[in-house]
């Protein structure tokens, strides 16, 4: 279940991102991989175009929860659970981010490959 939800996660991430964007079909194409890895663990990656500043933001986020263990994410998850929500507010890489790398068995991994014009291509990877 945890694969499942976590590629989910990331897809829908990904839908909303560009439509937020309005990216056309050929910006908004993405890529999402399972794949298993050893016994009992999943690789689950993703990749999109995005903008350089989002990316560069996005980057920094992923690792941040990087070097969080799993108490640490847990609180943080709890704590952005009870914040507040203004409504119509944009919002992206806040609690469905950190309950990826919660179910993640390794830390976060992602990488931001500038394309030009003010693009990049991110790619995000969680080991469940």
């Amino acid at each position: 279940m945890d694969v499942f939800s976590v590629y989910i996660e990331m897809s829908q991430n990904i839908r909303h991102y560009t439509a937020a964007r309005g990216y056309n079909d050929q910006d908004a194409t993405a890529t999402v991989v399972i794949a298993e890895s050893g016994v009992d663990r999943y690789i689950v990656s993703a990749g999109n175009m995005i903008e350089l500043s989002d990316g560069q933001q996005l980057l920094q986020r992923v690792l941040e929860l990087a070097r969080l263990d799993k108490a640490e994410l847990k609180s943080l998850y709890k704590e952005q659970l009870r914040r507040p929500r203004e409504e119509g507010a944009v919002t992206g890489a806040g609690l469905g981010l950190i309950d990826v790398a919660r179910k993640s068995s390794e830390p976060l991994q992602a990488s931001l490959d500038e394309l030009g014009a003010g693009k990049a291509f991110f790619t995000l990877r969680a080991t469940i």
